[in-house]
């Protein structure tokens, strides 16, 4: 379905979709890089109309269970009966249209949207099936807010916040949805760059880095490049001119204007990071993805020689990259020091997150122990802030 739908947009023949190239480097195939074609994917015309699409194929084999049903139903019908009425559809019937009458513009609004509309449709496709939409950057919709109000707010065994009442716990939710609907982390900037970073946990790592002093920060997921760059003024701030920071990802951080990296969550960084006078003295960027040997292996190269190390894990918030990402990164940490998986918060709101690759990691791990000390009421990160407290 989507390897027709995209032929249809780009007016080619299904044939000629490649299934494992870029969906950026179908629309721009001049692009001299897969960075130069997803910068000019977001300026597109055509981009908005492929995320409605891939909202609606996705919805169409999306499926879940039904609260005391017993079976399974499309999400996306769920979204449908909850605003127009209309019956839950069996499992025989998935692959069908999904909420009869609406347009792609509306389902889209309905179940949310996948967060990397340019990368290749087989990824996608398996992204949707697997985990749905709602592991992504969820738009507070009536059907996604009513999952949520229903199965993971009023359940004890989803109390995630470090508070004493269930009822403590909702509030923090329930301002929880309202900072993620708000998109408040994409207003936040720091020293003019794009940052993204929960104020709450900013000043837990902050204190974290002042008391543990290490010399080397690992960072996976840097996009705009402002959490380098606050973190390498807290190195600055707190007298440790010899620390590094070394920050991973997959595309450069982007700027306003900038037209060959991805521009992260619909924000540009504003101001290019890499030229801050902090980044220039602390900061090495790594492009890769932070589960592959040659970008381990510069890690764990600069990691060795007994330097104190800590870890922020701040990608791919999936379940099997981030449970990849602590098995590969976190026993580089040192006595003392932490492993932080960062926006633990997402697995409430999901089936799959990092809060279960957590919890396996800690089965496994005997010498690290989960720090709940660290998160100062509302967290983006119940759960995750992990110390290492031996060695095996």
């Amino acid at each position: 379905d989507l390897k027709v739908e995209l032929a249809k947009l780009l007016n080619i023949e299904p044939s000629a979709v490649d299934i494992k190239k870029p969906v950026s480097m179908h629309f721009s195939p001049n692009s001299k890089s897969t960075d130069e074609a997803a910068g000019a994917f977001i300026k597109d015309p055509r981009h908005a109309e492929w995320m409605s699409t891939l909202s609606f194929v996705m919805s169409k084999y999306m499926i879940m269970e039904k609260p005391g049903s017993g079976g399974q139903v499309a999400v996306s019908t769920l979204a449908c009966a909850d605003s127009n009425g209309k019956e839950y559809k069996s499992v025989s019937e998935i692959g069908g249209e999904p909420c009869p009458g609406m347009s792609k513009e509306e389902v889209h609004g309905k179940i949310g949207f996948h967060a990397l509309p340019f990368i290749g449709i087989e990824t996608i496709a398996h992204d949707a099936l697997k985990y749905g939409t709602c592991t992504k950057p969820p738009m507070m919709q009536q059907g996604f807010g009513h999952w949520l109000k229903t199965t993971r707010m009023f359940n004890e065994s989803w109390k995630t916040f470090d508070v004493e009442t269930a009822d403590q716990d909702h509030v923090l939710l329930l301002f929880d949805m309202l900072y993620e609907k708000l998109k408040i982390f994409s207003k936040q900037y720091w020293l003019g760059v794009a940052t993204m970073q929960n104020p709450f946990d900013i000043m837990a790592i902050a204190n974290i880095i002042y008391e543990t002093k290490p010399d080397l920060l690992i960072e996976t997921g840097t996009a705009n490049g402002g959490s380098a760059v606050l973190w390498s003024s807290i190195f600055e701030l707190s007298g440790l001119h010899s620390s590094k920071v070394i920050t991973i990802d997959i595309t450069k951080p982007s700027i306003e204007n900038d037209t060959t990296g991805y521009v992260w969550w619909q924000e540009a960084g504003r101001e290019n990071p890499t030229q801050k006078p902090t980044w220039k003295k602390y900061v090495t960027f790594i492009q890769g993805s932070s589960t592959d040997k040659s970008v381990l292996d510069q890690v764990r190269k600069a990691a060795s020689g007994g330097k104190k190390v800590m870890v922020l894990l701040d990608s791919n918030h999936g379940y099997d990259h981030v449970y990849r990402e602590m098995m590969s990164l976190c026993p580089l940490v040192t006595l003392g020091s932490y492993c932080i998986v960062e926006d633990t918060k997402m697995s409430r709101w999901s089936s799959d997150g990092p809060l279960e690759a957590v919890h396996w990691f800690m089965d496994l791990h005997p010498d690290f122990e989960i720090d709940r000390s660290r998160e100062l009421m509302y967290t983006h990160h119940p759960m995750g802030y992990v110390r290492r407290v031996k060695y095996l």
